[in-house]
């Protein structure tokens, strides 16, 4: 066990080399995520801010490469993929140009509601799917390369 059960808060472990980075709502409502040392998870003293809590913003997933990690947001009831480089800290959004969408990890199918998502740790990009509430996008799969803040169809 990493962390001592407590009623009402949720965590959710992630491990990266020496650290493992925890996703959780205690003592943030809206989540926020931090890392700790593989040895010793428990010690509360080590723990580091990776995303702090914001009360404007919801943290609903997070998924971690060898150099990168994601957030799943939502800010003003709108849908964010925040992009974080590990190595220098540098932050960056996902630029997408309409205005009303849905984004899911990874590649779902019209008729297949699994998530079929595929990506590796080593990975140099993120996968989604995103669905446009207009006419001009109803469903692609886009590649977001982490070193560009633009997108490409798959």
């Amino acid at each position: 066990m990493l962390m001592k059960r407590s009623h009402g808060v949720l965590y959710y472990a992630y491990s990266h080399g020496s650290y493992f980075y925890i996703h959780t709502n205690e003592g943030a409502k809206n989540f926020k995520v931090f890392k700790t040392p593989v040895e010793d998870p428990c010690n509360t003293e080590l723990w580091e801010d990776v995303l702090p809590h914001r009360e404007d913003v919801f943290v609903k997933s997070i998924n971690l490469f060898r150099h990168h990690f994601v957030a799943w947001e939502f800010e003003n009831g709108f849908q964010k993929i925040r992009v974080q480089d590990l190595s220098d800290g540098e932050v960056h959004y996902v630029h997408l140009n309409e205005s009303v969408y849905t984004l899911t990890p990874g590649i779902h199918a019209l008729d297949d509601f699994s998530n079929n998502y595929t990506q590796t740790f080593n990975s140099n990009l993120l996968r989604f799917t995103y669905t446009s509430f207009g006419i001009i996008f109803p469903f692609l799969v886009l590649n977001h390369f982490f070193y560009s803040t633009t997108c490409h169809c798959l």
